[in-house]
């Protein structure tokens, strides 16, 4: 199990460097496209459900990326060899630049 968390952490801090949007479709035109693709059978199904609303247990977080930072500062400040030696093995540049920033920059 304490292999995990080191790839869960180059996960996270891989999404947060790709190029890729995070952001989920907000119109209206989006989601029917979406609907479409998926076809009659399924957008039926779920009308017929009536499935309640999907809530965002993540909603309190406004930025994920200085919510990671801020406690990626307090974790390191507790045990400053864990994530250097974590991310010292990393191939990605890009993901571990992110990290070397986020460890050396002061956060409000």
């Amino acid at each position: 199990m304490a292999n995990v968390w080191p790839a869960l952490f180059k996960a996270i801090v891989t999404i947060f460097t790709s190029n890729r949007s995070l952001v989920a479709p907000t119109t209206e035109e989006e989601n029917y496209e979406l609907e479409e693709s998926v076809g009659f059978q399924a957008a039926f199904s779920k009308l017929g459900a009536a499935s309640r609303p999907v809530e965002d247990p993540f909603a309190a977080i406004a930025d994920p990326q200085v919510f990671l930072a801020m406690h990626l500062q307090h974790f390191n400040s507790q045990h400053p060899t864990v994530i250097p030696n974590a991310v010292q093995a990393w191939t990605d540049t890009d993901a571990k630049q992110w990290v070397a920033n986020v460890l050396t920059t002061k956060l409000a």
